[in-house]
């Protein structure tokens, strides 16, 4: 299988200090017909399983690590995947229709989640937050509702274009969700949060992205 992980790390620092819990890997590929998306799927588990070990133990340089959690894929499961439509990859909780953030309801003094399903809540709703400067606005007024949400829409917007993607549908690009129950990596989700693995494939730049999401409290 011809795929090189592509470097966008310094790309994604931004969404790494406002709190995003997404985990992304890139491939870029020269003969699509070569490419085992399921092979693929398992090559960016291994990816994701060894940053988690570069962090742990540059966090943990005394402790042993087969002593503690360390992520796993069950080769006797194959993951399972299903092509969906570039609403359902982003979730609902951004209309397309109307070029609009939906992900939260906003009442005077009250905020409360509308979505939990789909790209923006996974990226936008992580279990503790982004860290967003919202200014003096009073928690729920219209105000904070209108920067919150203008804020969000600016976040989403740029980490879909670290992902080469824009907010409409092209026909070269294929977006698809894949099963959890393949790795313990998607069992923290499982318990409260959620826990998802999206591909999206990019035919004309030749481009293969998992993004993956996994967190509880």
């Amino acid at each position: 299988m011809n795929l090189i992980e592509r470097d966008i790390s310094k790309d994604l620092e931004a969404f790494e200090v406002l709190g995003s819990v997404l985990e992304v890997c890139s491939f870029s590929f020269d003969q699509l017909d070569m490419v085992d998306l399921r092979q693929a799927a398992i090559r960016s588990m291994e990816v994701f399983q060894q940053r988690y070990v570069e962090r742990w133990e540059r966090l943990n340089p005394d402790l042993n690590i087969d002593e503690y959690f360390n992520i796993k894929i069950d080769r006797s499961k194959s993951p399972q995947f299903k092509e969906i439509s570039l609403q359902d990859f982003i979730g609902h909780g951004y209309s397309l229709k109307k070029n609009e953030l939906a992900l939260y309801n906003y009442a005077p003094g009250v905020v409360s989640g509308a979505c939990s399903e789909g790209l923006v809540y996974a990226l936008l709703s992580p279990p503790y937050s982004l860290r967003l400067n919202l200014g003096k606005q009073v928690f729920g007024s219209a105000e904070h509702a209108s920067i919150e949400k203008d804020l969000m829409s600016r976040i989403l917007l740029d980490f879909l274009k670290v992902l080469g993607l824009e907010l409409k549908v092209e026909s070269s690009i294929k977006f698809y969700e894949w099963s959890v129950d393949w790795s313990n990596y998607f069992d923290a989700g499982k318990e409260w949060w959620g826990a998802f693995y999206w591909s999206v494939l990019d035919k004309k730049n030749k481009q293969l992205t998992f993004i993956a999401a996994s967190a509880t409290d």
